[in-house]
């Protein structure tokens, strides 16, 4: 099994820190990136994550504009806002990816099951991609361009056409 990979952002380097803990103690593979500072995330470090853990309320930037900066980068991940804070945060976020919220205080069971159950599901879809890339004729992408390209679509509409597209080109092939 690959591994999952974990991005965590949050202000208080204690919690990154018990993050750290709980990853490596199970026994399942996991890869956790922390950062403290929101701002120093890059489009590269979402690039290589399943899913997203981040602290809601941080100075200077809030968990939705690092959520708003993602979409901004025309990514979609996983994301667990980690909050106690809930209400205020359902009001004001744009729901385009799957978002997930752990409010405080929650298990470590907790944390591991959200972030197995959506880091499985991106691994599951990018396999899936993978698979499709392979049946179909899109000799100028590389499999990385091509994960890039429908992590910014991920839509059932793309994968259809793609599925229209492919049966054509099989059917044109045959003629």
């Amino acid at each position: 099994m690959d591994k999952i990979r974990i991005l965590a952002i949050d202000d208080e380097v204690d919690i990154l820190e018990i993050y750290k803990d709980i990853f490596t103690a199970e026994k399942q593979d996991y890869e956790i990136v922390c950062f403290d500072n929101p701002l120093n995330v890059t489009l590269e470090d979402f690039q290589k994550a399943h899913v997203v853990i981040c602290d809601y309320k941080m100075p200077g930037i809030t968990g939705t504009e690092v959520l708003e900066n993602m979409y901004s980068a025309g990514l979609e991940l996983p994301f667990i806002f980690v909050t106690g804070y809930e209400g205020e945060l359902t009001k004001n976020i744009r729901v385009s990816s799957i978002i997930h919220t752990l409010k405080k205080p929650f298990s470590p069971q907790d944390l591991i099951l959200a972030v197995d159950t959506l880091a499985h599901y991106q691994m599951e879809w990018e396999n899936q991609l993978k698979k499709l890339l392979k049946s179909t004729d899109f000799n100028k992408f590389n499999e990385i361009e091509f994960l890039e390209f429908t992590r910014k679509t991920k839509s059932l509409k793309f994968i259809r056409g793609i599925n229209t597209l492919n049966s054509l080109m099989k059917k044109n092939n045959k003629n």
